[in-house]
């Protein structure tokens, strides 16, 4: 019988992952309906990353605006961050690096889900997934984040693309 209930159960994740736009919305089996990013990463200098979700609409009247701030530390191995959103989402998510020091981030991966939907990440197509702004460039060969300074300003941003917050609230 439970080798019975492991084929079943095999065959349902299987059978229900879809392929969009070239990306792998995984069903997650008895997940609760949470927007929870989580990331593996390490840095070269301590710092501060913020995870904002915005725009959110819970009513008609206004929007509202949630942000996680996390310090992390310089390490040698990868560090995990986990920031969980509870039930609300939206079509507007960035991560933001503090805009006080240039760093370089090495990351293995992102994952983002909401609810029973899950996307991995991995930094070979952050530019896929991710709109980079000015302040934040890849390294075609190490693949690794850096964040710079122009012209006396800096405020390095990633922002998800659209499209994936809405792939996730698919169903």
């Amino acid at each position: 019988m439970k080798k019975l209930t492991f084929i079943a159960l095999s065959l349902i994740v299987f059978s229900c992952q879809n392929k969009t736009k070239e990306t792998i919305i995984k069903d997650i089996v008895g997940s609760k309906k949470d927007f929870v990013i989580n990331i593996k990463f390490k840095t070269n200098k301590a710092g501060e990353i913020k995870l904002a979700l915005y725009n959110i609409v819970p009513n008609t009247s206004q929007n509202a605006w949630i942000q996680i701030n996390e310090e992390v530390v310089a390490t040698p191995t990868l560090d995990n961050l986990t920031a969980n959103f509870g039930e609300n989402i939206s079509n507007s998510f960035r991560i933001g690096f503090d805009n006080k020091t240039e760093r370089k981030f090495e990351f293995e991966w992102i994952r983002i889900s909401y609810g029973k939907r899950e996307i991995e990440i991995y930094p070979e197509d952050f530019t896929q997934y991710f709109t980079l702004n000015e302040f934040v460039v890849q390294n075609p060969i190490s693949l690794e984040l850096e964040t710079k300074k122009i012209n006396g300003k800096y405020n390095p941003l990633l922002f998800l693309k659209k499209e994936y917050l809405i792939d996730l609230r698919e169903e």
